[in-house]
């Protein structure tokens, strides 16, 4: 093999490769024509996004010239599944309270809620699984852990909240939550926006994951366009993450 073939070979497998070596999964919000209701796992672990609920409020399409899936969240509570997209990562497979990152590429879509709970990653599926949630709450980006328990009853939750410049419509952000066994941390377009000490324990929670809805995905949910999101089994630096944040959608 020369020593041109060689590079381009090298090139080629860094390329395929994910991000990170500890990515567990990675998600690309485009249509797959030969598996409908299904977002794949492109880190090569096999963990897919189940999507189902109301067809009115997903749609796949193109926002420039990126491949999305836009949703049109709702933010009453209601027993009926709006939409879902789900996955499920037993604690053998994912265990987060040893330490997690999850990365996320959205715009914020026309009519988005400034005073509403935007869930954008949760695994706090029920109402007495512990967990977390990261989410957009007015003009902040919020981290919360805590009992799961909402509308009106009793709750515990812990708060990571990074105050930041009104959110805008058709403007992509890349967000960011880290865990680090001991502390929070958020992070908008690569930068640290807020930080702290781990008030409640984290919980390994309810095995299902849950992206851009609480709940199952009939509450709190988000309105706009998701363009990927990834998942690592480790507390990324800051640095790392701001390289995710200037690379490509």
């Amino acid at each position: 093999m020369s020593r041109t073939t060689l590079i381009l070979y090298t090139m080629a497998i860094m390329l395929a490769a994910p991000a990170w070596a500890d990515t567990v999964a990675h998600w690309e919000f485009a249509p797959d024509a030969t598996r409908p209701g299904i977002i794949p796992d492109q880190s090569g672990h096999g963990h897919d996004l189940q999507v189902s609920g109301d067809p009115g409020r997903m749609r796949f399409e193109t926002v420039d010239g990126t491949n999305v899936l836009t949703v049109s969240g709702t933010h009453a509570y209601t027993p009926e599944v709006q939409f879902s997209l789900a996955v499920r990562m037993p604690i053998a497979v994912f265990d987060p309270t040893k330490g997690f990152t999850v990365e996320m590429w959205l715009v914020p879509g026309n009519g988005f809620k400034r005073e509403a709970q935007n869930t954008l990653f949760t695994n706090a599926r029920s109402e007495t699984g512990p967990g977390f949630r990261l989410s957009i709450w007015y003009d902040a980006l919020r981290f919360a852990v805590g009992d799961g328990k909402e509308q009106g009853k009793a709750s515990s939750w812990g708060t990571t909240s990074a105050d930041l410049a009104p959110w805008r419509a058709g403007v992509w952000y890349h967000v960011a939550a880290v865990y680090d066994g001991s502390r929070y941390r958020v992070y908008m377009d690569g930068l640290k926006a807020g930080e702290s000490a781990a008030g409640l324990p984290l919980s390994a929670g309810a095995d299902v994951y849950q992206i851009g809805a609480f709940l199952g995905g009939h509450a709190y949910a988000f309105h706009g366009s998701l363009a990927s999101a990834t998942l690592h089994d480790v507390a990324l630096s800051g640095q790392q993450i701001l390289l995710s944040a200037q690379g490509a959608r």
